[in-house]
């Protein structure tokens, strides 16, 4: 049983490759007997297609300054030597962010998709645990209704989608003999993720923030 590290690249606006939102997920399966490229495809379908319970796709809510033409989608087998070179990788058609929305967040505003697998005796169960950083997002992403009194939170709709998508993700890919899994580089082994959740919080990932392009100085 292979596992499988999938590695999704949505481009920046910038065309560098240093400027990409990076999204890491685990699989376990035999490539021998599944399909590689469907299981790239659903992984891409995680943003682009919209999942049972919500009414929009994942990219819906997602900032207009990614997904650019350059977005690619890696397929590694964790069994390879490092440095490991990809056995799969797709351009990847992640266009359509934004939906009606006119501007973005900052960059390193990010939710936190946590999952876990089941508890096993003598493994720490934070070895049990992963986390993806979904993002960066557009202002549709924020709450409405809420007044400067109040923390700023995201779109309930929004945590309900990443949730719904993270369900689709499941489902489909157990269709194709693929199952998302938990992969704890100590004990060099995946687990099946069994739940996943969404905080109502923000979460900031710093090195996603763009670089100055200017400055206003002061001084005496």
């Amino acid at each position: 049983m292979a596992i499988i590290r999938a590695q999704v690249s949505s481009q920046g606006a910038t065309l560098q490759p240093e400027d990409r939102y990076v999204n890491v997920f685990y699989f376990t399966g035999d490539p021998l007997t599944a399909d590689l490229g469907t299981l790239a495809t659903t992984i891409g379908n995680f943003y682009t297609v919209t999942p049972s319970g919500s009414a929009n796709p994942l990219n819906y809510w997602m900032s207009g300054i990614s997904g650019y033409p350059g977005s690619t989608i890696k397929l590694y087998n964790m069994a390879d030597p490092k440095p490991r070179a990809p056995i799969l990788t797709r351009d990847w058609d992640a266009s359509g962010h934004a939906g009606s929305s006119s501007k973005n967040l900052p960059d390193e505003v990010a939710l936190c998709l946590s999952y876990h697998a089941a508890g096993a005796s003598g493994i720490p169960i934070a070895r049990r645990r992963g986390r993806v950083y979904i993002g960066p997002f557009s202002d549709n992403a924020l709450r409405t209704g809420e007044g400067v009194s109040s923390e700023s939170a995201p779109a309930v709709a929004l945590m309900e989608c990443i949730v719904d998508a993270a369900t689709q993700l499941r489902s489909v890919a157990d269709g194709a003999n693929w199952t998302w899994s938990v992969f704890s580089p100590t004990n060099e082994g995946a687990a099946e993720i069994v739940g996943w959740h969404v905080d109502n919080a923000w979460d900031t990932q710093r090195r996603r923030g763009n670089r100055p392009t200017s400055r206003i100085t002061g001084g005496v």
